[in-house]
């Protein structure tokens, strides 16, 4: 064989690996999960979340349950969610299991509320899944690492990071674009019900209210800031072994 046909042959095979994906099933692929793809080996597993194209109709579930009880209306709503789950992700499922058993998936696992998919794969088998015509999106479903403040200020005074390490969920909801219409949340209150709120948060330590007409900046000058707040209580305290009730929302 001479070089050159070798060559072309070479060229041939790898042209046909980078495009045996339809462009229809690459636009299904999240950017983030092709960069990962490329750079991953062909053994590896990858951790992706699959969301399926099916979704169930908000106004068939009002139409079925109405006139029910609450009880009622709740185990109606779990069971039509779980039946139309399990309708839409049976073939994907019978074929990520059958790959989960030749080691190319892993942790396969169905989520009905959601009518999606989680599972490692590799990258063709996220190739092969993207050409589904039940899947809508396949998303790098990659662990987060602990919060790093290293933040800067940009002009508009809204604390980010670098556009690479914008957190994911973020992203998904395009904030960066809203934030390039000139929508910073400048004036805007958020009330945080129940779960608590981290104020020592670099983006949130100089912006916390406690009703009145300014701001607050943690610390205060008594150095406990959760003692501004004037309504709700932690009636178990953060040690739940030795309950102390207080009023800090950091619990």
């Amino acid at each position: 064989m001479s070089n050159k046909y070798f060559v072309k042959v070479v060229f041939i095979a790898v042209f046909t690996i980078v495009f045996s994906v339809s462009s229809d099933a690459i636009e299904k692929i999240t950017p983030a999960l092709r960069n990962v793809m490329e750079t991953s080996s062909p053994e590896k597993l990858i951790p992706v979340s699959i969301r399926m194209k099916p979704q169930i109709s908000q106004i068939y579930l009002q139409t079925i349950t109405a006139g029910m009880a609450k009880r009622e209306k709740r185990a109606a709503v779990i069971s039509e969610l779980k039946s139309f789950a399990q309708r839409s992700q049976a073939e994907l499922l019978d074929f990520l299991r059958g790959h989960e058993r030749a080691g190319q998936a892993a942790h396969v696992g169905s989520h009905w509320l959601s009518n999606g998919i989680s599972a490692n794969l590799t990258r063709k088998v996220i190739e092969v899944v993207a050409d589904f015509e039940e899947v809508e999106r396949i998303s790098w479903d990659r662990v987060l690492p602990p919060f790093e403040e290293n933040l800067t200020k940009d002009r508009s005074g809204l604390s980010i990071k670098s556009s690479s390490d914008i957190a994911e969920g973020v992203l998904k909801i395009n904030a960066p674009g809203v934030w390039d219409k000139g929508y910073t949340g400048q004036g805007v209150l958020i009330a945080i019900i129940d779960s608590g709120v981290d104020y020592t948060h670099p983006d949130l330590s100089d912006h916390m209210w406690d009703g009145s007409g300014q701001y607050y900046e943690y610390p205060p000058e008594s150095g406990n800031w959760f003692e501004l707040i004037h309504h709700g209580f932690d009636f178990v305290g953060i040690d739940t072994n030795n309950p102390i009730a207080d009023n800090d929302p950091m619990d």
